[in-house]
């Protein structure tokens, strides 16, 4: 157990190598996804997803610039 003002971001690359790595040497084939809110929109996690055949889904904080670039799309 972690106490709440630890950020959770910093240790998910660990747990989530080794939870992938548990369900890969049982079920090779299968396909992952990991969903998250935006503490866990690291890039070193991302980047190991992409490297590892694992999807991902991680929400985002919103912030002003993300909203200016919804606007500017529409």
């Amino acid at each position: 157990m972690r106490t709440a003002d630890r950020d959770p971001g910093k240790e998910a690359l660990a747990d989530i190598r080794r939870i992938v790595e548990q369900i890969r040497s049982r079920w090779p084939r299968v396909r992952i996804l990991v969903r998250g809110d935006s503490g866990f929109a690291r890039d070193s996690l991302m980047t190991w997803c992409e490297d590892n055949h694992v999807d991902f889904l991680f929400g985002l904080a919103g912030n002003t610039r993300l909203y200016d670039r919804i606007a500017f799309v529409r």
